[in-house]
């Protein structure tokens, strides 16, 4: 897999020096941008140089997410610190791991602000067994939320404190009460999810595809998931992320380099063209003016 970070300063520029294999990628404000790679790195240039950033278990960083340019945190894959996350309080210079008290191996994380987030993923000692775990205390100490059945989590969306929304498999999860409860959103277990993203309690997106089917789809729902509708115009090619600006802005990025943006809350869709013809993996926007 090989990846390239790109900008939209002037159109779409290829910002990544030599070819390196970014994951993941969030902009804190203008100018600061981290980035999961082969390490972690840093750019407070928006984008024209990188720092790798002094940070352990280099090669096994699967999702970040910084609530602010100060403080962050990354999941790792080693099978050493399974079940840990790392944290930074001062911009990536220096890390440590926050250890979850299991063995679990997390594959989401969302932050809603510096102490009180989510991490999802599955049992490793039970096969497929989903997991949600939160801290209110920076990551200090985590606790068991769900159940969740038997599905590896792989995404969160949180509109506002209390309300969330978490992509597992076939099944998708929503919370009302910050997580001490999940219950199962009705949708077809023939779907697999695997992007989701809330604009609002209400409004919301998911990726997704039939295994039978054509490709990959995207959906929209405006009952916090009671009902879902087809979203026409973005389909049939392999859809990794969904962003929102703004409840009208939004993108869904595909992994050939194809980038759908909306300006009226998914009603319409314009393609644009990123020409690249490596895999694109993630987005993240400096500002919300695009």
């Amino acid at each position: 897999l090989q990846t390239e970070t790109v900008s939209a300063q002037a159109g779409w520029q290829n910002l990544t020096p030599g070819q390196i294999n970014r994951t993941e990628i969030q902009y804190v404000n203008s100018t600061t941008a981290f980035s999961v790679a082969s390490g972690i790195y840093k750019t407070t240039d928006n984008g024209s140089s990188w720092i790798l950033l002094n940070a352990p278990d280099e090669n096994n960083y699967d999702k970040l997410y910084f609530v602010n340019g100060s403080t962050g945190y990354v999941t790792v894959l080693s099978e050493a610190n399974r079940g840990k996350i790392l944290k930074t309080t001062n911009g990536g210079i220096n890390w440590n791991y926050m250890p979850t008290g299991t063995n679990y191996s997390f594959g989401a994380i969302n932050f809603i602000n510096a102490n009180t987030g989510y991490i999802g993923g599955n049992r490793f000692d039970q096969l497929f067994n989903g997991v949600i775990m939160k801290t209110t205390d920076g990551g200090i100490s985590w606790n068991e939320q769900g159940p969740v059945y038997n599905y590896f989590v792989t995404c969160f969306s949180f509109p506002d404190a209390l309300t969330g929304y978490a992509s597992a498999g076939s099944k998708m999860f929503k919370t009302t009460d910050g997580g001490i409860n999940w219950s199962v959103i009705p949708l077809s277990d023939l779907f697999v999810f695997d992007e989701v993203y809330f604009t609002s309690a209400d409004t919301g997106f998911i990726t997704g595809y039939f295994p039978n089917g054509n490709g990959n789809q995207l959906w929209k729902t405006v009952n916090g998931g009671l009902n879902w509708t087809e979203t026409p115009g973005v389909e049939y090619i392999p859809l990794r992320r969904i962003t929102f600006l703004n409840s009208m802005t939004g993108f869904v990025l595909a992994t050939n380099g194809i980038l759908f943006k909306t300006t009226n809350s998914g009603e319409n869709w314009n393609i644009i063209n990123l020409n690249t013809s490596l895999t694109s993996t993630s987005i993240s926007f400096a500002n919300m003016s695009y």
